[in-house]
């Protein structure tokens, strides 16, 4: 799944700077044109995907019994560094505990 929806991001941004699309609609204009924030979006949301997949494969490969909700650490910049093991242990449960070096 990860596979598709990368390719599927990759597809999006091949269709962006070509003459007559919305990227050029959005120079012309001065400002971001609707279709074009989708597509990023899009893109975006496909990249985002793929990362949860590879931390659900990662917590899959580490703690095969875990049945919890898996998602790819990412926070914003104000989060503090001292506070991440923590957010890594909850979002990717037992990979820190069976693989401490990773």
């Amino acid at each position: 799944m990860a596979d598709a929806l990368l390719a599927r991001a990759q597809f999006h941004r091949s269709e962006i700077g070509d003459h007559g699309d919305s990227y050029e609609a959005s120079l012309l204009a001065g400002e971001v044109q609707l279709e074009l924030k989708i597509i990023v979006k899009e893109i975006f949301d496909h990249l985002r995907s793929c990362l949860d997949y590879t931390a659900r494969d990662v917590v899959e490969r580490t703690s095969p019994l875990s049945n919890k909700p898996v998602y790819f650490p990412i926070v914003g910049k104000t989060f503090a560094s001292k506070d991440f093991k923590g957010r890594f242990g909850q979002l990717m449960p037992g990979v820190a505990i069976n693989h401490p070096a990773s």
